[in-house]
């Protein structure tokens, strides 16, 4: 849940959860891109 430590998703990020299946999303404020894949995911760098 996006309530308990954002998720899992790294300080900063945006926690959503998927409307089907409840997961956890974890998105970038604008200006950042995603780079990497699940936990590994980190938002990096501005566009």
């Amino acid at each position: 849940s996006c309530k308990r430590d954002n998720g899992g998703c790294q300080p900063g990020a945006v926690c959503s959860h998927d409307p089907v299946t409840f997961a956890v999303v974890c998105g970038c404020p604008d200006g950042f891109v995603n780079s990497g894949c699940g936990a590994d995911s980190k938002c990096v760098g501005r566009f």
